[in-house]
């Protein structure tokens, strides 16, 4: 059984949760003043200009093409809708733009969903479609996608629900995964954490 949500649409981007996703690799007056700059400097600028110095490790993380390099693995050929979760700088979401048909980018944090509306709106990018969401109440239709990428995720979605069981939540969310994926489509995890 589907929910019914009330979703909210500013600038291009579909708002689907009332709360905001706890997870961030920066804190939030970093992301403020990325998104900032990003109105008269282009991403990787903005980016390099917050991060490099200060955050080099991120930085690589947010800049370096081979960590799409798992997107191979996938035969992308027959695919057409791809749900990108916990999008984060949208590293995924534009490399799977360029093999499918199109991207549900989706992250819980309202910055991270803004930095990625601004990257596609900067690269032209119209297949990557910004959408902030919980995993736990995704708002798609059964069956909607043909791939999912979870990268960096799984291991995260507890954080927003503190008092319970983190493995209860973790079996939650591929509960709606597996609800959202299309028969015969595929879902990739990445771990990054333990």
């Amino acid at each position: 059984m589907v929910a019914t949500f009330f979703v909210i649409v500013v600038k291009g981007i579909y708002n689907f949760i009332t709360h905001e996703g706890k997870y961030s690799d920066v804190p939030d007056d970093v992301m403020d003043s990325i998104l900032r700059r990003m109105d008269s400097t282009p991403w990787v600028e903005a980016v390099y200009e917050a991060l490099a110095e200060k955050n080099p490790w991120l930085y690589q993380i947010i800049t370096d093409h081979t960590r799409t390099d798992y997107l191979f693995l996938q035969e992308f050929s027959k695919v057409n809708v791809v749900l990108d979760l916990g999008s984060g700088w949208g590293q995924s979401a534009f490399a799977m733009a360029k093999m499918a048909g199109l991207v549900m980018a989706m992250d819980s944090n309202s910055r991270r969903v803004k930095f990625i509306a601004k990257r596609a709106s900067q690269e032209k990018v119209d297949k990557v479609i910004p959408v902030q969401a919980d995993v736990l109440k995704l708002p798609f239709k059964d069956e909607s996608f043909d791939f999912i990428s979870m990268i960096g995720v799984l291991e995260w979605v507890a954080v927003d629900v503190p008092d319970d069981d983190p493995a209860d939540i973790q079996h939650q969310a591929l509960k709606e995964v597996y609800r959202v994926l299309k028969k015969g489509g595929s879902v990739c995890i990445g771990i990054e954490n333990s």
